[in-house]
C-alpha cells in the first residue's frame, strides 16, 4: 500500500469520526474539498462498500405488491357507493355492508 493511500485512509477515518460535514472537515484540516472527495471515491472503489453500518451505498426496499386493476363497486342508493379492489377482504366488506344497510 502506498504512502498516499495510507495518508488518505487516515484522513477518511478522522473525517468519519469527526462528526463534521466534509466541507467543514476540509476547512479545519486545510484540505482541498475536491481532492478529499476524489480520495473518498477512490478508496471506496478499492475497499468496496462499508459493512459496519456507518455508511451504506445501497438499501434494500420492500415495495408493496401491485394493486389489482380489477375493482368492484357496491351501490348503496342516494348517490352513495363503496369501491374496493378485487383483493379486498370479504369479511371486512360484509361488516361494512351490515353497518351501512340501516342507513
Amino acid at each position: 500500500m502506498s504512502d498516499r493511500v495510507r495518508y488518505w485512509r487516515r484522513r477518511m477515518a478522522e473525517f468519519e469520526s469527526s462528526g463534521l460535514s466534509r466541507a467543514a472537515f476540509c476547512r479545519r484540516r486545510r484540505l482541498n474539498y475536491h481532492t478529499m472527495t476524489y480520495w473518498i471515491k477512490r478508496l471506496v472503489n478499492l475497499d468496496g462498500p462499508r459493512t459496519d453500518g456507518e455508511a451504506t451505498s445501497f438499501v434494500e426496499v420492500s415495495l408493496p405488491t401491485a394493486v389489482s386493476a380489477a375493482s368492484y363497486e357496491v351501490l348503496l342508493g342516494n348517490d352513495r357507493s363503496i369501491r374496493f379492489s378485487a383483493d379486498f377482504d370479504s369479511d371486512t366488506l360484509a361488516r361494512i355492508c351490515q353497518a351501512v344497510e340501516p342507513c
